[in-house]
């Protein structure tokens, strides 16, 4: 873990030291421009050597009708018959998002299907509602 976080410190401070050459304001020999290019298509590869499979979503302002529905907030789809999440002091969590997995595109990250759900604890239910029982 600490050598992970130094090698993404050093990326870090490599793309800052780039940056600052790119946004300087004084002119460029074709060199310099050569040289700074070949520093940022080395960080670049050494950046993506770390980059982390991701499903990109698009959020929708109308609310979805079906309970199994993609969703951020609102009543989770949850079974009758299933203890709703509850945090330590036995209060119930708030539905932080809801997703139902073949809404998603195909990927090798999760099922095919089921609902995938993310819940918080909060004192103020803005925007999210949790069930009365």
């Amino acid at each position: 873990m600490t050598i992970t976080v130094y090698l993404l410190l050093g990326l870090v401070a490599t793309v800052a030291i780039v940056l600052t050459q790119v946004l300087r304001p004084t002119p460029k020999s074709e060199e310099e421009i050569a040289a700074l290019d070949a520093e940022i298509q080395r960080v670049t590869a050494r950046l993506r050597e770390h980059a982390l499979d991701s499903i990109k979503i698009s959020i929708s302002t109308e609310a979805p009708k079906d309970p199994f529905a993609s969703k951020f907030g609102g009543y989770a789809a949850w079974s009758t018959n299933k203890e709703y999440p509850v945090d330590k002091r036995a209060k119930p969590l708030a539905l932080l998002a809801q997703f139902n997995l073949t809404d998603l595109p195909e990927n090798s990250m999760l099922p095919g299907a089921g609902l995938l759900q993310f819940f918080y604890r909060c004192r103020f239910f803005v925007g999210s509602r949790i069930p009365e029982s």
